[in-house]
């Protein structure tokens, strides 16, 4: 029998207001990108917030899952939070993820780019809210609330449901019970996320708390809906009656190639999706950099991409391509890009991995 690798989990926390999400972007606006900092009390007190001792921080909470994934005196790995700082020796840094959702953020504070950015890295990097999108996006997947309304009523009554199984994720018990330990420690490595890459050949992984077996669930039901209310302001979830449900055509459109066969939201195209889009556009665009959008559709599907106008979308939701202009064509070029006669023939502008 392999013997059970263990990582620890501290609190979840995330944000105070579940519709207050700028609430991270908001604090990088104040964090010098090139700095580097002792402790998160240093990162919050160096942004500017008051301080009320020489230790904690007004709003500390803010920067509790700031952190990401680091190790205990004991060498054991403990997951602090969402990775938007990386420890580096005994000091912390900006990551890639969070100069990426500070710069969107300063670019367009009122777009979605910057939230499609928070909703993937909290999917990519946090076990307990991709634990749980995992069994919405099972057939039938709901998270049941006794009360109509979002996230309404009492939490530990909540049932997390797909088929036979039935979690509460919010009861605090034993480790062996259905609740978000259970949930997690039956999922495994699988719950690591993009953490798997950094403990490779770990595959009989075990979920604890941060300084005791337990994993303690107290701010979890605060911070879960702060997450979901991310998800619902992008379309992500669904609420009727106190259900909350899935959206799986959504989230393959908006969050991308590699979540979608992460969490087998039924994405079957191969390779890159940008890269084969990139390159369609290229080959397939004129002079004067149009193209006739039926043929890039066409030229998609033969790809295996199923649904084009569907990845396309997403792609521009995410800021990866921009249509920049359209016009008519002729009757032979056939329907135009999402159903517009005004789009028959298209160009586009491509950014970042595809320059």
């Amino acid at each position: 029998m392999r013997k059970q690798y263990v990582v620890r989990l501290s609190k979840l926390f995330l944000w105070p207001e579940p519709f207050r999400f700028q609430a991270y972007p908001e604090f990088l606006k104040l964090v010098d990108p090139e700095g580097t900092y002792l402790n998160m009390a240093d990162v919050a007190r160096r942004a500017g917030h008051r301080m009320l001792d020489n230790r904690h921080v007004k709003h500390e909470n803010i920067v509790r899952n700031l952190p990401g994934l680091e190790y205990n005196k004991a060498g054991e790995p403990v997951i602090r939070g969402v990775g938007i700082f990386v420890k580096e020796g005994k000091e912390y840094r900006l990551s890639e993820w969070g100069r990426r959702l500070r710069e969107e953020y300063l670019s367009d504070p009122g777009g979605r780019k910057w939230k499609i950015t928070l909703a993937q890295n909290l999917l990519l990097r946090e076990p307990r809210i991709r634990s749980m999108v995992y069994i919405l996006s099972k057939p039938g997947g709901v998270l049941r609330f006794p009360q109509s309304g979002f996230f309404t009523g009492g939490y530990r009554l909540a049932e997390l449901e797909a088929g036979d199984k039935i979690y509460r994720p919010f009861v605090e018990g034993k480790i062996s019970a259905q609740n978000i330990q259970g949930l997690l420690n039956n999922l495994g490595a699988w719950s690591l996320g993009s953490w798997k890459k950094v403990l490779p050949g770990h595959e009989f992984v075990y979920f604890e708390g941060a300084d005791k077996p337990q994993i303690t669930v107290t701010w979890l039901s605060t911070a879960t809906k702060a997450a979901f209310g991310l998800f619902f302001n992008l379309g992500l979830v669904s609420e009727f009656s106190g259900q909350i449900r899935w959206n799986i055509d959504k989230a393959r459109q908006l969050l991308g190639p590699e979540l979608a066969i992460d969490f087998n939201w039924g994405y079957t195209s191969p390779g890159n999706l940008l890269e084969i889009v990139v390159d369609a556009i290229k080959r397939l665009k004129a002079d004067n950099d149009y193209l006739v959008a039926s043929q890039l559709l066409n030229e998609l599907r033969q790809q295996g991409i199923d649904q084009p106008e569907k990845e396309l979308a997403g792609l521009i939701d995410r800021g990866l391509i921009r249509l920049e202009a359209w016009d008519y064509g002729q009757s032979r070029h056939g329907r135009g890009l999402f159903g517009d006669p005004g789009k028959q023939l298209v160009k586009f502008r491509i950014y970042e991995g595809g320059k």
